[in-house]
């Protein structure tokens, strides 16, 4: 018996000591556990977001009230134009490597800021080109990072750090940045790596010897907004916000003037002729179409269209009670193929998208082009 109270016991202390070291090799001191604030943007709330990682890149312009900001992003991937040097013939190879959508390769032998792990066989980092930047409105996780960003917290601080334990955290040689602009200055972050059994990560102010455990909701969402911040809808308001509308056929001599009829009950509302409280078939099938068009594709800077080269097809104009709520420009492309089956490539454009040209789907410019058709011969 006594021999088993023995064995219980040392078990036991077996147990505390491996507590003790665990809260030993935590790196630093917590100060508190609670969030805590990294940084206040002041009242008007965030005005800009800037990342700049190894693989992304993305900047965040914030408009309006912090609860219904406009958000207008900047961002993209960036491809690896460099691989890492080859590991020497008597190591073996990394044998779970994949190519991720932006043509980068990935494996599980590299850190949060693309660096070998540690016991990694890969002598150097790989080298990313510059970001393939596409400019677009944000979506509803875009604007939900207003109020993620004002202010901005942290999940946890550690205070007094020494060498060690920063370069523990990745934060003494760390690739990714993260910079929050408000009406009361700006902070810079340096993003180091993921905190052990989670994906949040260490950052920190650039020369401090304090860190900050950073929700992994803030950085992965920048880290991949070039997909996952991109809002396709082309207008920017509900339906029913439309009291009035323009249409601008190309081959039209005037244009036709609608009003949007019955918008006390939403799901009962139609369009019809300025000059009369009537259903016109043709303009509200036409306008219902328009104010479904979604954007197919956001473009970079140096695949934007000509303006002369394009063949315009209508213009449409959107009126609130008391303000313009948009305008929406539909044009082609014709291919650059002489085959008697090629097709043109269809563009909108609008007041939402700043202007810049975004390709929208082909069945959906060929229903437009149909109805307006239709439209014409009433």
């Amino acid at each position: 018996m006594r021999d088993f109270e023995l064995r219980i016991y040392f078990v036991g202390m077996l147990v505390l000591l491996g507590f003790a070291f665990h809260t030993w090799s935590t790196p630093s001191a917590i100060q508190s556990d609670s969030e805590v604030v990294i940084f206040d943007p002041g009242p008007g709330g965030v005005t800009s977001v800037d990342w700049t990682g190894q693989r992304s890149a993305a900047h965040l312009e914030f408009t309006g009230p912090v609860d219904e900001s406009e958000v207008w992003v900047t961002a993209g991937r960036r491809r690896r134009v460099e691989g890492p040097k080859a590991p020497d013939a008597s190591t073996d190879q990394p044998s779970n490597t994949t190519v991720d959508e932006a043509g980068a390769l990935d494996s599980a032998v590299e850190d949060e800021n693309g660096g070998p792990n540690e016991g990694s066989t890969e002598p150097e980092e790989p080298v990313y080109g510059p970001p393939e930047l596409t400019s677009f409105p944000g979506n509803s996780s875009a604007t939900a990072l207003a109020e993620r960003f004002s202010p901005l917290r942290g999940l946890r601080r550690f205070d007094d750090l020494d060498e060690a334990r920063l370069e523990e955290m990745g934060l003494t040689a760390a690739t990714s940045r993260l910079q929050v602009t408000g009406t009361s200055g700006s902070t810079v972050l340096e993003i180091g790596n993921k905190a052990y059994g989670s994906s949040d990560v260490y950052a920190r102010e650039p020369g401090s010897n304090s860190a900050f455990l950073l929700s992994r909701k803030v950085v992965g969402s920048l880290k991949s907004a070039s997909t996952t911040l991109r809002d396709k809808d082309l207008l920017g308001f509900e339906p029913t916000e439309a009291v009035a509308a323009q249409i601008a056929a190309s081959k039209s001599k005037a244009p036709i003037q609608a009003r949007h009829q019955g918008l006390h009950d939403k799901a009962n509302a139609f369009w019809s002729t300025a000059s009369s409280a009537e259903l016109a078939t043709g303009i509200d099938a036409f306008l219902g179409a328009v104010l479904k068009l979604r954007a197919k594709r956001y473009l970079q800077q140096d695949q934007a269209p000509e303006v002369s080269s394009l063949n315009p097809l209508v213009s449409v104009r959107f009126q609130g009670e008391r303000t313009l709520l948009s305008e929406l420009d539909v044009a082609s492309q014709p291919s650059e193929s002489s085959a008697d089956d090629a097709k043109p490539t269809w563009y909108a454009r609008s007041t939402r998208t700043r202007g810049q040209w975004a390709e929208i789907g082909a069945s959906e410019a060929a229903e437009l082009e149909e109805l307006l058709r239709d439209l014409a011969g009433e």
